[in-house]
């Protein structure tokens, strides 16, 4: 199980905003149709690679760790979203190429995430009246 994850900046025209779409003032807003371009660019991209998307998580908007220049422009804050998916390792080096090529997304990130075996439930384990009495005197 792959488990991408990637701060995306749409870029968006305004007065106020720099470039990528975020305004420079304290009340930052991220332009809703552009993100969800984004994201249904992506995940139409994984289902074609033959991916199995889970679930699509949004991390919400926060300052980026550092500053990233990313097609000649500056970004200083993104969206963040982690997408669960199931895929063949094949997947991650075009995904990459894919993601690095696509203006919106700042940086994108893989993580193999290892598929826990769950334990299968006995139930309850009937217990003998003897097993009983000898747990009491002990």
């Amino acid at each position: 199980m792959w488990l991408p994850q990637f701060p995306c900046g749409c870029s968006g025209a305004g007065k106020g905003k720099e470039p990528g779409g975020f305004t420079s003032g304290p009340s930052l807003h991220f332009n809703q149709p552009e993100t969800a371009a984004v994201l249904k660019r992506t995940v139409e991209a994984l289902l074609e690679r033959g991916a199995v998307v889970r679930s699509l998580e949004n991390l919400g908007e926060r300052s980026l760790p550092y500053k990233i220049s990313k097609h000649k422009e500056r970004h200083k804050r993104g969206g963040y979203f982690l997408i669960d998916l199931e895929a063949p390792p094949s997947i991650v080096s075009p995904m990459m190429d894919h993601l690095g090529r696509d203006i919106d997304v700042i940086r994108r990130t893989f993580v193999k995430h290892p598929v826990a075996k769950a334990e299968e439930c006995r139930g309850i384990i009937p217990v003998s009246p003897e097993e009983k009495l000898s747990a009491k005197k002990n």
